[in-house]
């Protein structure tokens, strides 16, 4: 069985007029890649997608979208009351195209989720961005 991941990585771009912190962030399943394999994002959008996630997760069936903070890419994600989702990928440049469709259990999104995040607090006490600047953005990702 194929394993969804959201794959962040430790390459990071800040501004001096910004906490704001871009990486390259997309979803890996069935060896392919959501928008793209070198695709980077607003690390914000695991906070978004987290809060998201967990608002929905006591709802018997729920749709709701996953947006990308960056570029006109979303997931439109479906939950039944047994959990299962369906997850489309979807790239809204013209008009609606769905690239790629994900099924899979709701633990396995909030889990590929929790990963990512906990992937990112690591990067940043590595990168010793836990305390000054970015303190406010190591303890969102905790808090997460």
């Amino acid at each position: 069985m194929n394993e969804l991941k959201i794959i962040i990585e430790e390459e990071m771009f800040t501004s001096n007029v910004t906490k704001n912190i871009v990486l390259p962030l997309f979803l890996e399943y069935d060896g392919t890649y959501f928008p793209d394999k070198h695709w980077t994002d607003f690390a914000d959008v695991l906070n978004m997608w987290t809060y998201a996630l967990i608002g929905h997760i006591r709802e018997d069936e729920s749709k709701f979208k996953l947006y990308f903070m960056d570029g006109p890419y979303r997931l439109d994600v479906t939950k039944d009351k047994e959990m299962k989702t369906t997850i489309q990928c979807i790239n809204f440049r013209n008009k609606e195209l769905t690239e790629r469709t994900i099924q899979c259990h709701y633990a396995d999104l909030l889990i590929a989720v929790y990963k990512a995040v906990k992937k990112f607090s690591k990067i940043l006490y590595d990168k010793k961005m836990n305390t000054g600047r970015f303190e406010d953005v190591y303890k969102q990702s905790l808090l997460t």
